[in-house]
């Protein structure tokens, strides 16, 4: 149960040369996450002009670093993201 993670799609902006852009990423929360309200867990709600709310899109067992495309548990296939900024890259909102 170890390699078990719960898949959301996570839409943010980022400051990157000067400008506020949009971009995308997929996070991963230990465990089968019980059914949180994502419209008002801090983590998955959304906040005007800064994040939008959080999708959330299966089950998957895995190991880090994420290998794509990765298969969820309902047989759901995520493609990596592209161009997908890395934290070290960002400066976020």
């Amino acid at each position: 149960m170890d390699n078990i993670w719960s898949v959301f799609l996570h839409e943010h902006t980022i400051v990157k040369d000067k400008k506020t852009i949009w971009v995308k990423r997929y996070s991963f929360y230990m465990g089968v996450m019980p059914e949180y309200d994502i419209k008002t867990d801090w983590r998955f709600c959304a906040v005007k002009d800064r994040r939008k709310e959080s999708v959330f899109l299966g089950i998957c067992e895995t190991t880090f670093p994420v290998k794509f495309p990765l298969t969820l548990k309902d047989g759901t296939i995520l493609p990596e993201i592209e161009n997908q900024i890395k934290y070290d890259d960002e400066k976020m909102y």
